[in-house]
Protein backbone atom coordinates (compact mmCIF):
# COMPACT_ATOMS: atom_id res chain seq x y z
CA UNK A 1 0.00 0.00 0.00
CA UNK A 2 1.30 3.44 -0.93
CA UNK A 3 1.37 5.81 2.04
CA UNK A 4 -1.63 8.14 1.67
CA UNK A 5 -1.13 11.82 0.89
CA UNK A 6 -2.89 12.90 4.04
CA UNK A 7 -2.78 16.70 3.91
CA UNK A 8 -4.94 17.22 0.76
CA UNK A 9 -7.35 14.55 1.96
CA UNK A 10 -7.68 16.07 5.43
CA UNK A 11 -8.19 19.52 3.89
CA UNK A 12 -11.10 18.08 1.88
CA UNK A 13 -12.50 16.30 4.92
CA UNK A 14 -12.30 19.49 6.99
CA UNK A 15 -14.26 21.37 4.32
CA UNK A 16 -16.88 18.60 4.14
CA UNK A 17 -17.39 18.57 7.93
CA UNK A 18 -17.57 22.37 8.13
CA UNK A 19 -20.12 22.34 5.28
CA UNK A 20 -22.46 20.16 7.31
CA UNK A 21 -25.74 21.91 8.22
CA UNK A 22 -25.19 20.53 11.73
CA UNK A 23 -21.74 22.08 12.07
CA UNK A 24 -22.86 24.48 14.78
CA UNK A 25 -23.64 21.51 17.04
CA UNK A 26 -20.03 20.30 16.83
CA UNK A 27 -18.95 23.05 19.24
CA UNK A 28 -15.80 23.88 17.30
CA UNK A 29 -13.77 26.92 18.38
CA UNK A 30 -14.32 30.02 16.18
CA UNK A 31 -10.64 30.12 15.17
CA UNK A 32 -10.87 26.50 13.96
CA UNK A 33 -13.92 27.27 11.85
CA UNK A 34 -12.21 30.34 10.44
CA UNK A 35 -9.06 28.38 9.62
CA UNK A 36 -11.01 25.64 7.84
CA UNK A 37 -8.77 22.98 9.44
CA UNK A 38 -9.95 20.46 12.04
CA UNK A 39 -6.57 18.95 12.69
CA UNK A 40 -3.80 19.62 15.20
CA UNK A 41 -0.06 20.22 14.87
CA UNK A 42 1.84 17.13 13.70
CA UNK A 43 3.15 14.54 16.13
CA UNK A 44 6.92 14.25 16.30
CA UNK A 45 8.76 11.03 15.57
CA UNK A 46 9.79 11.01 19.23
CA UNK A 47 6.15 11.17 20.39
CA UNK A 48 5.14 8.34 18.07
CA UNK A 49 8.13 6.20 19.08
CA UNK A 50 7.37 6.78 22.78
CA UNK A 51 3.78 5.60 22.29
CA UNK A 52 4.96 2.52 20.39
CA UNK A 53 7.42 1.67 23.16
CA UNK A 54 4.73 2.17 25.82
CA UNK A 55 2.29 -0.10 23.96
CA UNK A 56 4.83 -2.61 22.67
CA UNK A 57 3.75 -2.29 19.03
CA UNK A 58 4.71 -0.65 15.75
CA UNK A 59 1.74 1.43 14.65
CA UNK A 60 0.38 0.78 11.13
CA UNK A 61 1.82 2.89 8.30
CA UNK A 62 -1.29 4.87 7.32
CA UNK A 63 -2.03 5.81 10.94
CA UNK A 64 1.59 6.72 11.58
CA UNK A 65 1.58 8.94 8.49
CA UNK A 66 -1.66 10.57 9.64
CA UNK A 67 -0.15 11.44 13.02
CA UNK A 68 2.77 13.16 11.29
CA UNK A 69 0.26 15.48 9.62
CA UNK A 70 -2.21 15.89 12.50
CA UNK A 71 -1.76 14.54 16.01
CA UNK A 72 -5.45 13.80 16.51
CA UNK A 73 -8.65 15.20 14.99
CA UNK A 74 -11.23 17.52 16.52
CA UNK A 75 -14.50 16.09 15.21
CA UNK A 76 -15.47 13.20 12.93
CA UNK A 77 -18.51 14.94 11.47
CA UNK A 78 -21.08 12.16 11.22
CA UNK A 79 -19.78 10.58 14.42
CA UNK A 80 -19.93 12.40 17.72
CA UNK A 81 -16.27 11.83 18.50
CA UNK A 82 -12.74 12.85 17.56
CA UNK A 83 -9.30 11.23 17.39
CA UNK A 84 -6.97 11.52 20.39
CA UNK A 85 -3.28 12.49 20.12
CA UNK A 86 -0.77 9.67 20.01
CA UNK A 87 0.19 10.30 23.64
CA UNK A 88 -3.33 9.27 24.70
CA UNK A 89 -3.98 6.11 22.67
CA UNK A 90 -4.24 2.99 24.80
CA UNK A 91 -5.61 -0.53 24.89
CA UNK A 92 -9.39 -0.28 24.61
CA UNK A 93 -9.89 -2.73 27.48
CA UNK A 94 -7.96 -0.31 29.71
CA UNK A 95 -9.29 2.98 28.31
CA UNK A 96 -12.98 2.00 28.19
CA UNK A 97 -13.35 -1.17 30.29
CA UNK A 98 -17.07 -0.63 30.88
CA UNK A 99 -17.62 -0.88 27.12
CA UNK A 100 -15.14 -3.63 26.24
CA UNK A 101 -15.35 -6.02 29.20
CA UNK A 102 -19.02 -7.04 28.64
CA UNK A 103 -18.04 -8.17 25.12
CA UNK A 104 -15.14 -10.22 26.46
CA UNK A 105 -17.28 -11.73 29.22
CA UNK A 106 -19.76 -13.11 26.69
CA UNK A 107 -17.22 -14.75 24.39
CA UNK A 108 -16.67 -18.47 24.01
CA UNK A 109 -13.45 -19.97 22.68
CA UNK A 110 -14.73 -20.13 19.10
CA UNK A 111 -17.03 -17.11 19.20
CA UNK A 112 -16.71 -14.73 16.24
CA UNK A 113 -20.30 -13.51 16.05
CA UNK A 114 -21.35 -10.99 13.37
CA UNK A 115 -19.89 -11.60 9.92
CA UNK A 116 -16.81 -13.43 11.11
CA UNK A 117 -15.39 -10.67 13.32
CA UNK A 118 -13.33 -12.22 16.10
CA UNK A 119 -14.11 -10.23 19.23
CA UNK A 120 -11.31 -11.95 21.15
CA UNK A 121 -9.13 -9.33 19.41
CA UNK A 122 -10.64 -6.69 21.67
CA UNK A 123 -8.03 -7.77 24.22
CA UNK A 124 -5.29 -6.23 22.04
CA UNK A 125 -7.19 -3.52 20.13
CA UNK A 126 -6.12 0.11 20.55
CA UNK A 127 -8.61 2.88 21.16
CA UNK A 128 -7.68 5.90 19.02
CA UNK A 129 -10.85 7.99 19.45
CA UNK A 130 -12.25 10.03 22.28
CA UNK A 131 -14.53 7.48 23.81
CA UNK A 132 -17.14 6.71 26.36
CA UNK A 133 -19.77 4.07 26.85
CA UNK A 134 -22.41 5.85 24.72
CA UNK A 135 -20.12 7.30 22.06
CA UNK A 136 -18.71 5.97 18.81
CA UNK A 137 -15.41 4.17 19.27
CA UNK A 138 -12.65 3.74 16.69
CA UNK A 139 -10.20 0.90 17.30
CA UNK A 140 -7.15 -0.48 15.53
CA UNK A 141 -6.83 -4.25 15.59
CA UNK A 142 -3.23 -5.57 15.43
CA UNK A 143 -4.45 -9.16 15.09
CA UNK A 144 -5.72 -8.68 11.52
CA UNK A 145 -3.11 -7.13 9.25
CA UNK A 146 -2.24 -6.78 5.59
CA UNK A 147 1.12 -7.78 4.02
CA UNK A 148 2.19 -4.11 4.07
CA UNK A 149 1.59 -3.80 7.80
CA UNK A 150 -1.83 -2.14 7.91
CA UNK A 151 -4.11 -3.04 10.82
CA UNK A 152 -7.83 -3.64 10.53
CA UNK A 153 -9.86 -0.67 11.79
CA UNK A 154 -13.06 -1.15 13.78
CA UNK A 155 -15.96 1.19 14.35
CA UNK A 156 -18.35 0.61 17.24
CA UNK A 157 -21.53 2.69 17.45
CA UNK A 158 -24.87 2.29 19.16
CA UNK A 159 -26.67 1.73 15.85
CA UNK A 160 -24.26 -1.02 14.67
CA UNK A 161 -24.77 -4.59 15.95
CA UNK A 162 -21.11 -5.21 16.64
CA UNK A 163 -18.00 -3.88 14.91
CA UNK A 164 -17.98 -2.39 11.43
CA UNK A 165 -14.59 -3.28 9.98
CA UNK A 166 -12.27 -1.66 7.43
CA UNK A 167 -9.02 -2.91 5.94
CA UNK A 168 -7.05 0.01 7.36
CA UNK A 169 -7.26 3.33 9.17
CA UNK A 170 -6.98 5.02 5.78
CA UNK A 171 -9.93 3.03 4.42
CA UNK A 172 -12.05 3.96 7.44
CA UNK A 173 -11.41 7.69 7.03
CA UNK A 174 -12.01 7.54 3.28
CA UNK A 175 -15.43 6.00 3.93
CA UNK A 176 -16.17 8.59 6.61
CA UNK A 177 -15.36 11.38 4.15
CA UNK A 178 -17.55 9.80 1.46
CA UNK A 179 -20.47 9.50 3.85
CA UNK A 180 -20.02 13.10 4.97
CA UNK A 181 -20.11 14.34 1.38
CA UNK A 182 -23.21 12.23 0.66
CA UNK A 183 -24.89 13.49 3.84
CA UNK A 184 -24.15 17.10 2.92
CA UNK A 185 -25.60 16.52 -0.54
CA UNK A 186 -28.74 14.96 0.93
CA UNK A 187 -29.17 17.76 3.44
CA UNK A 188 -28.66 20.40 0.77
CA UNK A 189 -31.57 18.84 -1.13
CA UNK A 190 -33.95 19.29 1.78
CA UNK A 191 -35.84 22.42 2.77
CA UNK A 192 -33.90 24.38 5.37
CA UNK A 193 -35.17 27.07 7.78
CA UNK A 194 -35.26 30.38 5.97
CA UNK A 195 -35.51 28.87 2.48
CA UNK A 196 -37.51 31.04 0.10
CA UNK A 197 -40.48 29.70 -1.84
CA UNK A 198 -38.23 29.67 -4.90
CA UNK A 199 -35.73 27.47 -3.05
CA UNK A 200 -38.48 25.04 -2.05
CA UNK A 201 -39.57 24.89 -5.69
CA UNK A 202 -36.01 24.23 -6.84
CA UNK A 203 -35.63 21.38 -4.35
CA UNK A 204 -38.98 19.68 -5.08
CA UNK A 205 -37.47 17.23 -7.61
CA UNK A 206 -35.42 15.78 -4.74
CA UNK A 207 -38.62 14.78 -2.94
CA UNK A 208 -40.02 13.17 -6.08
CA UNK A 209 -36.75 11.28 -6.56
CA UNK A 210 -36.82 10.03 -2.95
CA UNK A 211 -40.39 8.79 -3.42
CA UNK A 212 -39.45 7.13 -6.72
CA UNK A 213 -36.54 5.35 -5.02
CA UNK A 214 -38.79 4.02 -2.27
CA UNK A 215 -41.35 2.86 -4.86
CA UNK A 216 -38.60 0.95 -6.68
CA UNK A 217 -37.39 -0.65 -3.45
CA UNK A 218 -40.86 -2.02 -2.73
CA UNK A 219 -41.38 -3.07 -6.37
CA UNK A 220 -38.09 -4.98 -6.25
CA UNK A 221 -39.19 -6.74 -3.07
CA UNK A 222 -42.32 -7.93 -4.85
CA UNK A 223 -40.37 -9.15 -7.88
CA UNK A 224 -37.72 -10.97 -5.85
CA UNK A 225 -40.19 -12.84 -3.61
CA UNK A 226 -43.30 -13.31 -5.81
CA UNK A 227 -44.89 -16.06 -3.70
CA UNK A 228 -44.02 -14.77 -0.25
CA UNK A 229 -46.63 -14.28 2.45
CA UNK A 230 -45.77 -10.56 2.56
CA UNK A 231 -46.72 -9.90 -1.09
CA UNK A 232 -50.27 -8.54 -0.41
CA UNK A 233 -48.77 -6.20 2.18
CA UNK A 234 -46.03 -5.06 -0.20
CA UNK A 235 -48.53 -4.56 -3.02
CA UNK A 236 -50.57 -2.35 -0.72
CA UNK A 237 -47.48 -0.39 0.30
CA UNK A 238 -46.56 0.08 -3.36
CA UNK A 239 -50.04 1.41 -4.15
CA UNK A 240 -49.93 3.75 -1.15
CA UNK A 241 -46.54 5.16 -2.10
CA UNK A 242 -47.58 5.63 -5.71
CA UNK A 243 -50.66 7.53 -4.57
CA UNK A 244 -48.58 9.86 -2.41
CA UNK A 245 -46.11 10.39 -5.23
CA UNK A 246 -48.90 11.24 -7.69
CA UNK A 247 -50.46 13.74 -5.26
CA UNK A 248 -47.11 15.46 -4.71
CA UNK A 249 -46.64 15.74 -8.47
CA UNK A 250 -50.08 17.37 -8.81
CA UNK A 251 -49.08 20.36 -6.66
CA UNK A 252 -47.93 23.25 -8.91
CA UNK A 253 -44.18 23.47 -8.42
CA UNK A 254 -44.30 27.26 -8.51
CA UNK A 255 -47.02 27.53 -5.86
CA UNK A 256 -45.97 30.24 -3.37
CA UNK A 257 -47.35 28.10 -0.53
CA UNK A 258 -45.72 24.88 -1.79
CA UNK A 259 -44.29 23.98 1.63
CA UNK A 260 -47.69 24.47 3.28
CA UNK A 261 -49.40 22.33 0.66
CA UNK A 262 -46.85 19.57 1.17
CA UNK A 263 -47.31 19.80 4.92
CA UNK A 264 -51.08 19.48 4.52
CA UNK A 265 -50.63 16.52 2.17
CA UNK A 266 -48.48 14.70 4.74
CA UNK A 267 -51.15 15.28 7.40
CA UNK A 268 -53.85 14.01 5.01
CA UNK A 269 -52.01 10.75 4.32
CA UNK A 270 -51.28 10.16 7.99
CA UNK A 271 -55.01 10.52 8.60
CA UNK A 272 -55.86 8.15 5.78
CA UNK A 273 -53.35 5.64 7.11
CA UNK A 274 -54.96 5.78 10.54
CA UNK A 275 -58.39 5.17 9.06
CA UNK A 276 -57.17 2.09 7.19
CA UNK A 277 -55.44 0.75 10.30
CA UNK A 278 -58.61 1.16 12.33
CA UNK A 279 -60.58 -0.76 9.71
CA UNK A 280 -58.18 -3.73 9.86
CA UNK A 281 -56.63 -3.90 13.33
CA UNK A 282 -53.77 -6.39 13.76
CA UNK A 283 -54.59 -9.87 14.97
CA UNK A 284 -52.87 -10.28 18.34
CA UNK A 285 -51.14 -13.38 19.63
CA UNK A 286 -51.80 -13.27 23.36
CA UNK A 287 -49.13 -14.33 25.88
CA UNK A 288 -51.37 -17.23 26.89
CA UNK A 289 -51.61 -18.39 23.26
CA UNK A 290 -47.87 -18.11 22.85
CA UNK A 291 -47.18 -20.17 25.98
CA UNK A 292 -49.65 -22.85 24.96
CA UNK A 293 -48.22 -23.08 21.45
CA UNK A 294 -44.61 -23.31 22.61
CA UNK A 295 -45.27 -26.91 23.63
CA UNK A 296 -46.34 -27.77 20.08
CA UNK A 297 -43.90 -26.32 17.49
CA UNK A 298 -46.00 -27.40 14.50
CA UNK A 299 -49.12 -25.72 15.85
CA UNK A 300 -47.08 -22.66 16.78
CA UNK A 301 -45.66 -22.34 13.27
CA UNK A 302 -49.14 -22.68 11.78
CA UNK A 303 -50.61 -20.13 14.20
CA UNK A 304 -47.82 -17.64 13.55
CA UNK A 305 -48.36 -18.01 9.82
CA UNK A 306 -52.08 -17.28 10.35
CA UNK A 307 -51.26 -14.19 12.41
CA UNK A 308 -48.84 -12.94 9.78
CA UNK A 309 -51.33 -13.53 7.00
CA UNK A 310 -54.00 -11.63 8.93
CA UNK A 311 -51.67 -8.73 9.73
CA UNK A 312 -49.87 -8.46 6.40
CA UNK A 313 -52.92 -7.38 4.44
CA UNK A 314 -53.14 -5.13 1.43
CA UNK A 315 -54.98 -2.53 3.52
CA UNK A 316 -52.30 -2.42 6.20
CA UNK A 317 -49.65 -2.27 3.48
CA UNK A 318 -51.42 0.70 1.91
CA UNK A 319 -51.49 2.40 5.31
CA UNK A 320 -47.74 1.79 5.59
CA UNK A 321 -47.24 3.27 2.12
CA UNK A 322 -49.18 6.38 3.15
CA UNK A 323 -47.15 6.76 6.34
CA UNK A 324 -43.85 6.22 4.53
CA UNK A 325 -44.81 8.78 1.90
CA UNK A 326 -45.88 11.28 4.56
CA UNK A 327 -42.59 10.66 6.35
CA UNK A 328 -40.66 11.36 3.15
CA UNK A 329 -42.51 14.66 2.78
CA UNK A 330 -41.74 15.68 6.34
CA UNK A 331 -38.11 14.64 5.97
CA UNK A 332 -37.90 16.79 2.84
CA UNK A 333 -39.36 19.69 4.84
CA UNK A 334 -36.88 18.97 7.68
CA UNK A 335 -39.76 18.39 10.05
CA UNK A 336 -40.52 15.58 12.48
CA UNK A 337 -42.83 12.76 11.46
CA UNK A 338 -46.41 12.83 12.58
CA UNK A 339 -48.94 10.08 12.72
Amino acid sequence: MTIPNWKPFLDQWSRAILASPYQETFELPPDVIESGWLGYPPATEEQIAAAEKRLGVTLPPSYRAFLKVSNGWRHMGLYDTGLVPVQEIDLARIAVPDYIQPWLNELTDDDTDWEGVDYHHLTDALLISKGGYSEELLLLNPKVTTPDGEWQAWLFAHWIPGAQTYDSFWALLQEEHRQQVDDNRTEAGRVQPGDSSQAVTAKLPNLLTALDERVEQVRTGIEVHPGHITIPNLQGELAGLQTVRAKVAEIPADAPDLADQLRALAAEFDLRAGQLENQSPPAPLSPADALALMADPESMAQRLAEVLKTNLTTERGTAQGYRTGAGQIRYFLSERSGG
